[in-house]
């Protein structure tokens, strides 16, 4: 059982760091690109059906990093610090939304920020997004060290 939580913990953390990468070089580039009011019009569309993509992703993905070091510290009495390093990665990248996205995609939902403002509001979003971004890589990186790991 603990192999197979470990595998499914990768797995779920590749997908979470993947759809980051994805966002972070398709998405948001292009989203750089468009006028403030095209921006908001897709913005409206858009940023619900990405967090009803996301929330639940990252919900899954911080509770298997949280869950796997505890279960298998509880099955072998040992602690996989590949595990606990996963763990707080990914409570790292879940922390940039209370601290960061919250209010910043809440200002891009309430149109905020008058053409300016959102281009640098715009490239600050994407430095944070790609900052998780590569936080999740490592959480991934350290949860594929733990599948291997003896």
């Amino acid at each position: 059982m603990i192999d197979a939580l470990e595998q499914l913990t990768a797995l779920v953390l590749g997908l979470f760091a993947g759809s980051l990468l994805t966002e972070g070089f398709l998405l948001v580039p292009y989203w750089r690109t468009l006028k403030t009011d095209a921006f908001y019009d897709l913005h409206d569309t858009f940023g619900p059906r990405l967090f009803q993509y996301f929330a639940p992703l990252t919900a899954v993905a911080t509770a298997l990093a949280i869950i796997n070091p505890a279960v298998n510290a509880s099955a072998t009495n040992k602690i996989e610090p590949a595990s606990l390093a996963t763990a707080g990665l990914i409570l790292l990248v879940t922390a940039f939304y209370p601290l960061y996205f919250q209010r910043a995609n809440q200002s891009l939902a309430d149109k905020a920020w008058p053409e300016n403002r959102l281009k640098i509001e715009l490239a600050n979003w994407a430095r944070m997004h790609m900052a998780r971004t590569f936080l999740a890589l490592l959480a991934f990186g350290t949860s594929i060290l733990a599948v291997a790991a003896p």
